[in-house]
């Protein structure tokens, strides 16, 4: 079987767009639950100094770094499974 690289990488960066702004809807949205609820799921870490102001810049940089992060990687390890799934396999 062989993978598209095209579209894994597609598919990968649109679904991480998507999860991206629907985490960032919940920050803004709902911040004080959102930081208890990562707080209890971190192993009780408190986060909440780890938060900081979200504007539009920042949430459109982010969104795009995220997004085209994981077209990268999904892409390259669509290749790399090409690449080797072509190679025989000894037993």
């Amino acid at each position: 079987m062989k993978l598209g690289v095209r579209a894994a990488a597609l598919s990968a960066g649109s679904i991480t767009a998507l999860v991206y702004a629907l985490c960032t809807a919940f920050c803004v949205l709902v911040s004080e639950s959102t930081l208890a609820y990562v707080t209890t799921v971190f192993f009780h870490i408190d986060v909440s100094g780890l938060y900081r102001p979200i504007t539009w810049e920042s949430f459109i940089v982010s969104l795009l770094g995220w997004s085209l992060g994981t077209d990268v990687v999904a892409g390259a390890m669509a290749w790399l499974y090409n690449r080797l799934a072509r190679t025989p396999v000894y037993e």
